[in-house]
Formats: C-alpha cells, sequence, structure tokens
C-alpha cells in the first residue's frame, strides 16, 4: 500500500454513506489523505451480504 501524506489545506469532514466494500475503502483512502471521515451504515452489525440477493 502506498504512503500518504496528510494534506496540509484543505482538510475535508466527509460523510461516507454504508459499510460497503467501496464505501470502507472511499473512507480508508480519505482518511489517510487527511480528511476527517465519518461512516454512517444502517445495519447495527456488520454482516456478509450475498452480491445476488438484495439486502
Amino acid at each position: 500500500m502506498a504512503d500518504y501524506e496528510p494534506r496540509s489545506q484543505p482538510v475535508f469532514s466527509v460523510l461516507v454513506v454504508g459499510c460497503g466494500l467501496s464505501g470502507l475503502a472511499s473512507a480508508l483512502a480519505l482518511a489517510q489523505a487527511g480528511h476527517h471521515v465519518t461512516v454512517f451504515e444502517r445495519s447495527a452489525e456488520l454482516q456478509e451480504v450475498n452480491p445476488r440477493s438484495p439486502a
């Protein structure tokens, strides 16, 4: 994984909605870039979701 240096300016507050693979990857990349990240997930617990069936 590449090393990230936090930005001096600007720092954004970012809201990521959903703890799917894309949401978590985005949250990680944004946090490593120095932004303030909040993640919201509808489900109270983390569980595997079958991609071929509705959640």
